[in-house]
């Protein structure tokens, strides 16, 4: 597999294998996903883990009728987070 670095990114793993931190490139990178895949605050699941995950929410009640209403609620909080710095994230902007 080849990755293509952008440049800021290409001189930090550079300078960690200058620093002898790391031995190589390959390392640097090997760290960097392990770390992410622990950090992950949404681990993988199943489908049907999703999907008896999703059941106990509807039977504990904790559900939000889908309603225009609820949409634009939604519309104008994430706007009004918008304008005061909060970042979107790019999934909510599409």
């Amino acid at each position: 597999m080849q990755i293509v670095l952008p440049s800021e990114i290409k001189t930090f793993v550079e300078r960690e294998v200058a620093s002898g931190r790391y031995r190589d490139t390959e390392q640097v990178v090997i760290e960097a996903l392990r770390r992410m895949a622990r950090d992950n605050p949404y681990p993988p699941i199943s489908v049907a883990e999703a999907v008896a995950d999703s059941l106990a929410q509807v039977e504990r009640g904790e559900v939000v009728e889908w309603s225009d209403d609820f949409l634009e609620r939604s519309a104008e909080r994430a706007s009004a987070n918008s304008r005061i710095g909060h970042k979107v994230p790019d999934d909510v902007k599409h």
